[in-house]
C-alpha cells in the first residue's frame, strides 16, 4: 500500500507545487490569484481574482475581463492571501516531513479559516499528508492532537463538495477507513458506494461542458483508484477473517485493478504488489513467482520503460514468495531445497537494494530480509554469510531510522551482541527515476527445486 501512497503523494505535490508564473512575480497588483496550468507550454493566464473554483470551471476576472477555464486544465491556484504557514506546509511536505506539514497546514487553517479557499485546501493538505505517511488512526503531535485522516478529507468536501480534488479525495477515503486499526470496513464499503455516486455525478455534469475530454479522463483514472481501494478492503477483510471473505477474492480484485491500471503506470506497481501478496497468502508460490519473473524478464528483454514502476514490487514479491517457500521446505525437513529458495530470495532482495536506491520503503525491507536470508545460509556459506547478515541489518538501523524494519533489525543485531546507537537522521533523498541497473555481484542462483 505504501507504493500507492507514494505515488499518490507525487500527484499531491504536482497539484500543490508550481514554479513562479513567468510574469506573475512582476505583477504589482494586490489581491490577484495566479492560475497554474498542467500544460507548461500553454499561454499563461493573466493574474486573476478567482470567484469560482470547482471541478467544472475556474472563473475569475482581470481588469473587468472574465477569465474562464475548464477545471481539468488547472493544476493549482496560488491564492494571493496565502500566509507563511501555508508556504511552510508545502515546503515540509516536499521534504517528506509529513507530520510537520500537517502541523503547518493546521496552523494555516487557524489563521485563514475566514478565507473561502482555506478550509478546503488546508484540510485536504492535512488529510493527504497523513494518508501519504500511512497514518490513519489520528496522530498526537507535540502541539496538536489530530483526528483520523479521513475526517480531514470529509471536512475538505464539506467546504467544497465540487472541489477540483473531489475525485482524489473520494477514492482515498475508502482506503483510509480500511487501514484504520479499528474495524471500519463497513464504513469503507459505504465510502466506495458514495465515491461511485460522486464519480457518476461528475461524469454527468462535466459531460455537458464543451471540449471536456479531460474531464472524462479524470473520471476514468478515479475509477482505477477506486478499484485499488476495493482490493484493499477485500484484503483487509481477508486478514480479519470476515465471513465469506477470502484471499482468493482479494487476489481477483487486485488482478482486476491491475488490468485497469495498465493505462496508468503510477498505479501499476501497487496493483502488482497487491496481487502477488494475495497469491503468497494463498500459498500459491509458483504463480506468484511466475508473475514476478514475467515482469522482470519482459523488462530485461524489451527494455520497456513502462514496466519500471512494477519492477520493485516484482522483485520484492519474488523474494517473499521464495522466502515463504523456503520456510515451507525447512519446516518439512527438506534443507537443500530450503537453502536454494533462501538463496533465490536473497538474489531478488539484493536486486532491489542495487537497482532502486531511491525507494526507501522497498530498500529498507530488502536490507532486512536479505539479512534474514544470509543468516539462514550461514551454515552453508560459512565464510562470511553471518557478517553480511549483520551488515544488512546495520544498514537498516543506520540509514532508515523511521522504517518499520528498523526495530526488527535492531533486535537481530542485539541477538548477536551488537550495541545499537541512535544514528542522526539521514538527509532527504531525491527519488531515483533512472532505469534499473543490473547488480554486479548478485548472480541469480540456478534453480534446484
Amino acid at each position: 500500500m505504501k507504493t500507492m501512497r507514494t505515488m499518490a503523494m507525487v500527484l499531491f505535490a504536482m497539484l500543490f507545487t508550481a514554479p513562479a508564473w513567468a510574469a506573475g512575480e512582476a505583477v504589482q497588483e494586490e489581491d490577484l490569484d495566479v492560475l497554474m496550468q498542467w500544460n507548461d507550454n500553454a499561454p499563461p493566464i493573466p493574474p486573476t481574482k478567482v470567484t469560482q473554483d470547482n471541478y467544472l470551471h475556474v472563473i475569475g476576472s482581470y481588469h473587468n475581463q472574465q477569465i474562464k477555464k475548464e477545471a481539468y486544465l488547472i493544476k493549482e491556484i496560488v491564492y494571493a492571501d496565502k500566509d507563511a504557514n501555508y508556504a511552510l506546509a508545502r515546503e515540509k511536505r516536499d521534504e517528506g516531513r509529513y507530520t510537520l506539514a500537517a502541523f503547518y497546514f493546521a496552523e494555516a487553517l487557524d489563521s485563514l479559516k475566514d478565507h473561502k479557499w482555506a478550509p478546503e485546501l488546508c484540510n485536504y493538505g492535512i488529510g493527504n499528508a497523513f494518508f501519504t505517511a500511512g497514518i490513519f488512526d489520528g496522530y498526537k503531535g507535540k502541539q496538536r492532537q489530530y483526528v483520523p485522516a479521513v475526517e480531514y478529507f470529509k471536512k475538505a468536501l464539506d467546504a467544497n463538495p465540487k472541489s477540483r480534488y473531489m475525485l482524489d479525495i473520494v477514492t482515498k477515503m475508502p482506503e483510509c477507513y480500511a487501514e484504520m486499526s479499528e474495524d471500519k470496513l463497513t464504513e469503507a464499503e459505504a465510502a466506495v458506494k458514495d465515491a461511485e455516486e460522486r464519480i457518476k455525478k461528475y461524469r454527468d455534469e462535466t459531460g455537458k461542458v464543451a471540449q471536456g475530454m479531460g474531464y472524462s479522463e479524470n473520471a476514468d483514472k478515479a475509477l482505477v483508484q477506486l478499484s485499488i481501494s476495493k482490493a484493499v478492503i477485500a484484503e483487509k477483510s481477508a486478514i480479519r477473517e470476515k465471513p465469506g471473505k477470502t484471499w482468493q477474492q482479494a487476489a481477483a480484485l487486485w488482478h482486476e485493478a491491475r488490468t485497469k491500471a495498465k493505462k496508468y503506470p503510477e498505479f501499476a506497481g501497487t496493483c502488482v504488489e497487491g496481487e502477488l501478496r494475495a497469491l503468497i497468502e494463498m500459498k500459491d508460490y509458483n504463480k506468484a513467482e511466475q508473475e514476478a519473473n514475467f515482469i522482470i524478464d519482459s523488462y530485461n528483454k524489451n527494455s520497456d520503460y513502462a514496466l519500471i514502476p512494477q519492477l520493485p514490487a516484482a522483485y520484492m514479491s519474488l523474494g517473499r514468495a521464495n522466502m515463504a517457500e523456503a520456510v515451507q521446505f525447512e519446516t518439512g525437513g527438506n534443507v537443500p531445497r530450503a537453502n536454494n529458495s533462501y538463496a533465490e530470495a536473497r538474489w531478488a532482495f539484493l536486486n532491489v537494494i542495487v537497482q532502486f536506491s531511491g525507494n526507501d520503503d522497498y530498500v529498507a525491507q530488502a536490507h532486512y530480509l536479505s539479512g534474514l536470508c544470509y543468516d539462514k545460509l550461514k551454515d552453508v556459506e560459512k565464510e562470511d554469510a553471518q557478517s553480511k547478515a549483520i551488515k544488512e541489518w546495520q544498514s537498516v538501523v543506520a540509514n532508515f531510522p523511521k522504517s518499520e524494519y528498523r526495530d526488527k533489525a535492531a533486535k537481530k543485531l542485539e541477538g548477536y551482541g551488537i550495541k545499537i546507537e541512535a544514528p542522526p537522521p539521514p538527509a532527504p533523498k531525491a527519488a531515483d527515476t533512472s532505469p534499473p541497473k543490473e547488480p554486479k555481484d548478485t548472480k541469480k542462483p540456478a534453480k534446484g527445486k
